[in-house]
């Protein structure tokens, strides 16, 4: 079992990967929306299978997915 020291030190290094982890996920998801919808899946398909708005997947296959 990690001693106290060893689990602050798993938090600190989690810390400062989460910033990065989340941008590469944000990149693969947008990719893969980009990618479904320039294989034909309409904005409206995409958004009933993700659950968001077909606005919104519109922004992310434009890349204005921030």
């Amino acid at each position: 079992m990690p001693s106290p020291e060893e689990h602050l030190a798993l938090v600190r290094t989690a810390r400062t990967l989460y910033p990065v982890l989340c941008g590469i996920a944000r990149e693969q998801y947008s990719r893969v929306v980009r990618d479904a919808h320039a294989a034909g899946l309409s904005y409206g398909q995409l958004a009933h299978a993700l659950g968001i708005s077909r606005q919104r997947v519109y922004q992310i296959a434009k890349g204005q997915d921030a």
